[in-house]
């Protein structure tokens, strides 16, 4: 299986044109407040399939999270899991304790609304959602193949 890890768009088309094996699975960063819509849509169109590691900022707190995870009867970590999973999302949590292994495991006896996937869909920051951006690395932004949009990059460039 061939697969990438933070790539955007353009760089995967170019892959699809020259390489000898298409891609087939994409690593990238993706939770209620980036959704990756575009590229979502993108790497569907192309057969390939999405995987979100568990980096996740606090999203367990917010009220809407919460009112849906009590509805199901259910923890808001279980609402946030099954609206990835539910859009065909292939999700990676991490735990090192039973209970939440068994936890993450137990998200396949409900499902989300129509309602309640547009309610958790409106929490999209796009851009502005991304956490990581690999920026620990000095100077990272200025590489030619720099996959990210930064809002002060954009600004300069426009």
């Amino acid at each position: 299986m061939e697969g990438l890890s933070n790539f955007n768009e353009r760089q995967i088309s170019r892959i699809i044109k020259h390489a000898s094996f298409k891609p087939q699975v994409l690593q990238v960063e993706l939770h209620a407040y980036f959704q990756q819509t575009a590229l979502r849509r993108f790497c569907d169109e192309n057969d390939i399939v999405v995987t979100a590691p568990d980096k996740f900022p606090d999203l367990l707190g917010l009220p809407v999270v919460k009112e849906i995870a009590d509805k199901h009867g259910k923890t808001p970590a279980q609402v946030l899991l099954r609206f990835l999973v539910q859009q065909k999302i292939v999700v990676i949590p991490k735990s090192t304790t039973e209970n939440r292994i068994k936890e993450n495991a137990n998200i396949y006896d409900f499902e989300l609304t129509t309602a309640e996937i547009n309610c958790l869909s409106e929490l999209d920051k796009q851009e502005e959602g991304r956490i990581f951006n690999f920026l620990f690395w000095k100077g990272v932004e200025k590489h030619p193949e720099y996959p990210f949009k930064l809002p002060e990059l954009r600004t300069a460039q426009n």
